[in-house]
């Protein structure tokens, strides 16, 4: 069948939501299909996996709920696995070589990690001065790295690519100075930090000095 021979998308995924998932209805199987019942299950595989992977995670978590065939599709597609991951932890897939199936199972062992409080590994953290370090989101560690040139801060990204739960990001650093901007930076004075890599953006929240 062409693809410009089917329903829009849209129709189809309001047929999904609204006709198929109706409240309080018995569940579905592959032999109940029937007019008016939606036609959805009467797609071929791979046209079901490209609706379904437009919808949101309430509503692919109604389909395994109220239609046998669509849980056991949904529970068999590493595509919908892995964007109702994505959505569980509050992130967005970016580049990467790895298998669907390598980042279904370092996202699940993240989000499993996040859940209990363990870490997947422990990362030590060196700087070249005695100073203090600074966790920031997304692996990042702030600290001082500073001379009479300048008044620096060293964001770094360490990684191991022999662990498994690495992600297999490389390793980054950057130094930042910010003499020309604020002079008198101190550790203490940062409340907080967030790192956007892909904008080369980072943000300080300042702490209000004692006497503002």
């Amino acid at each position: 069948m062409a693809i410009r021979e089917l329903p829009d998308v849209t129709l189809m995924q309001y047929q999904v939501v609204h006709a198929v998932m109706k409240p309080n209805s018995p569940p579905y199987t592959d032999t109940d299909i029937s007019e008016p019942c939606p036609t959805l299950l009467r797609l071929a595989a791979e046209l079901q996996v490209k609706i379904l992977l437009e919808l949101s995670l309430g509503d692919l978590t109604r389909c395994t709920t109220v239609c046998t065939a669509l849980r056991s599709l949904i529970a068999s597609e590493a595509a919908i696995q892995y964007k109702m991951e994505l959505v569980r932890a509050g992130m967005v897939d970016g580049p990467s070589d790895a298998p669907l199936m390598t980042k279904i199972e370092k996202l699940r062992a993240r989000n499993a990690a996040w859940v209990t409080g363990f870490p997947l590994h422990t990362i030590m953290v060196h700087p070249r001065r005695y100073t203090t370090v600074k966790a920031c989101a997304g692996g990042f560690f702030l600290y001082r790295d500073s001379s009479e040139l300048h008044l620096g801060w060293r964001l770094h990204r360490p990684t191991w690519p022999g662990l498994g739960t690495s992600g297999g990001l490389d390793e980054r650093s950057w130094l930042l100075d910010l003499k020309p901007y604020l002079s008198q930076l101190q550790m203490s004075h940062i409340g907080a930090c967030a790192v956007n890599p892909e904008e080369d953006m980072v943000v300080f929240v300042m702490n209000a000095p004692r006497n503002e």
